[in-house]
């Protein structure tokens, strides 16, 4: 019985180590390249931009722009030109559009 419960314990695991690996939680080492795609066909201008390590929504808005609005307005913007993805699960070495706003 204590090896049946040693042997699943080490199954989880290793499991978990794997699937923590595998689906990019831990940063790769290598920086990812940003693009510098800007875009005026929508209410929004946006820049797309591959996310690194340790960078948020706000971190990106704030390097890309002088003059930041509010957390609110940023992320209302950001949810409009990135359907279907929240602000606050923006994954590392995807690529994502950020709004950039007027001087």
């Amino acid at each position: 019985m204590k090896k049946a419960v040693l042997y699943t314990i080490l199954f989880l695991v290793l499991w978990t180590s794997y699937a923590d690996l595998t689906t990019g939680v831990l940063p790769s080492g290598t920086k990812p390249k940003s693009q510098t795609t800007v875009s005026s066909n929508t209410a929004v201008q946006y820049k797309m931009i591959t996310v690194s390590p340790s960078e948020t929504l706000l971190s990106i808005v704030e390097r890309l722009n002088s003059h930041v609005p509010s957390v609110e307005q940023v992320t209302k913007d950001f949810e409009s030109l990135n359907p279907h993805v929240s602000p606050d699960n923006i994954q590392i070495g995807k690529t994502y559009a950020f709004p950039v706003y007027g001087k």
